[in-house]
């Protein structure tokens, strides 16, 4: 059943539509006064307001044809289950992380020319790659014997905390254990397209949990995703950077369950995984989670809040 305001709109707009039909498809139709309840049981509001507009049939017959295709569409999409929505929901934000990640990598790939630049992700992010993506197949060949200490870090430095920060601990660098040293320049770039992917997903996921419209969520995700910071900079010079982009929506969202009395999962597995990320973002979203929980604190319990 549509709104009550929407029920008011679809008859206002079948009002003018019969009387412009009546003079014709290019009849130019005045109509005043058309007074409705907007619950759409017909009548006269309290204080009845006048519509007064001078309309082009044909015009008014494709707004109409409009906004039909837009009401069953939407009827189709809420008869579907919240699982099915939630897959279309996801291969659609995929979709566009394709086509745009695709089309940015593309325009380096058509000029002849690298797609790193001259820059930390050159000097440190793809080397300390190569390396990890190293130690997880000396690790995966031989758990028990994969190398702990490195001798060309610096002066010698322990290999998993002197990585951490380069995302050693980061379960998507994994990935990099699939690529030989001379092809994983690939990972690097499909490590920016997943982290972006993702970013949009954790987004999606916490405007959900405030019973966001997925109308309103599926964009609001795309935009999160394709900010200017997540495009320029980490796409394209440092994907580790948008690691806290994925994990703080995951916070937040952990953070309102538990605050609406709900299991404290969702919460410790984003703060675990930012962990397992790096000290340096997690500090970071730790701060904006605590604002957040003392906001939505106040905001749910009221005056009970102290």
């Amino acid at each position: 059943m549509p709104d009550p305001l929407t029920a008011a709109r679809l008859k206002a707009a079948t009002l003018l539509t019969e009387a412009a039909r009546s003079l014709g498809s290019s009849a130019v139709c005045p109509v005043r006064s058309v007074r409705f309840r907007p619950d759409g049981k017909g009548g006269e509001l309290a204080a009845p307001f006048p519509m007064t507009a001078h309309l082009d049939a044909g015009a008014l017959a494709q707004a109409v044809s409009a906004d039909a295709f837009f009401e069953r569409a939407e009827a189709r999409w809420s008869r579907l289950s919240l699982r099915r929505k939630a897959w279309i929901a996801a291969a659609l934000l995929t979709a566009a992380v394709a086509i745009l990640t695709g089309a940015l990598f593309g325009m380096f790939a058509l000029r002849g020319s690298s797609i790193l630049f001259r820059d930390d992700d050159f000097a440190q992010h793809y080397p300390f790659l190569i390396a990890i993506g190293r130690w997880w197949r000396a690790f995966f060949a031989d758990p028990l014997h994969a190398p702990l200490f490195d001798f060309s870090l610096g002066f010698g430095e322990d290999f998993i905390g002197g990585l951490n920060y380069y995302g050693l601990g980061d379960p998507l660098t994994v990935l990099a254990a699939l690529f030989a040293p001379e092809r994983t320049y690939v990972c690097y770039r499909l490590l920016a397209a997943l982290r972006i992917e993702l970013a949009g997903l954790a987004f999606l996921a916490f405007c959900r949990e405030h019973r966001v419209r997925w109308r309103g969520a599926l964009p609001g995700a795309a935009a999160y995703a394709f900010t200017v910071y997540m495009v320029a900079w980490c796409a394209l010079k440092h994907p580790m950077f948008a690691n806290p982009c994925i994990h703080l929506p995951l916070m937040l969202l952990g953070a309102e369950r538990r605050l609406k009395g709900q299991s404290p999962a969702a919460l410790i597995f984003a703060a675990a995984w930012s962990a397992l990320c790096g000290f340096y973002f997690l500090y970071m979203n730790s701060l904006m989670l605590l604002l957040y929980a003392l906001a939505r604190h106040f905001a749910l319990n009221g005056r009970d809040a102290l």
